[in-house]
């Protein structure tokens, strides 16, 4: 979190910079040039939102210790509540939204953007997700010996490498599209189950 400390300390000047405000917190109302731009009544509260990672703390009911989410998307984050925090480079440790709590957590950078980059150069940008989990169903898990690294755009955790890039292992004249869309969708699930691998070795 951004503290006028942390502004001082990089040599800026805190007073260029809006206060701290905690999603939930009224910050003000609606102004009349907004009710005419766009026709929301003056005066309707306004409250502070958040990021999208937040917001999903709430909505998932990752708020209690031991609770935690996966926000899959593009990008995958595995996000857990805890009494206490870590130092583990290998993870993210943030204060959580609940003051006390800490939001521990593991990012990888291209989970759904693997799959939805492979559909494209294979050229089933139009075949919908469901039809195409449904089309790799036929393949056994494990993808018939092919590995898939996902790190298109390098990795953060746990392995913090911009450089990291992903590759096919073991492909031979036997696999087929079908194969490869497995490994990619399997190499999300060992990602992520290598950023859960980590908050296990932190008890």
């Amino acid at each position: 979190i951004w503290t006028v400390q942390t502004i001082e300390k990089l040599g800026m000047d805190p007073q260029k910079f809006p206060p701290f405000v905690k999603p939930g917190d009224r910050i003000g109302e609606v102004q009349k040039q907004a009710e005419e731009l766009l026709g929301l009544p003056a005066g309707t509260p306004v409250f502070a939102g958040g990021p999208d990672f937040i917001m999903t703390l709430l909505g998932t009911g990752t708020v209690e210790p031991g609770r935690a989410c996966d926000r899959a998307g593009t990008s995958e984050g595995i996000n857990l509540c805890s009494l206490t925090a870590i130092t583990d480079p290998r993870l993210l440790c943030l204060p959580h939204i609940i003051e006390g709590f800490h939001n521990i957590s593991g990012i990888v950078s291209t989970s759904g953007k693997a799959l939805e980059w492979f559909k494209n150069i294979t050229g089933k940008q139009d075949l919908d997700y469901e039809s195409l989990f449904e089309d790799i169903c036929q393949v056994p898990a494990g993808s018939r010996g092919l590995i898939f690294l996902p790190y298109l755009a390098g990795e953060r955790t746990p392995i913090w490498d911009p450089n990291a890039r992903g590759c096919f292992i073991g492909l031979t004249v036997n696999h087929g599209r079908k194969e490869m869309t497995r490994a990619v969708v399997e190499s999300a699930g060992f990602a992520v189950r290598d950023v859960i691998g980590v908050m296990e070795d932190n008890g």
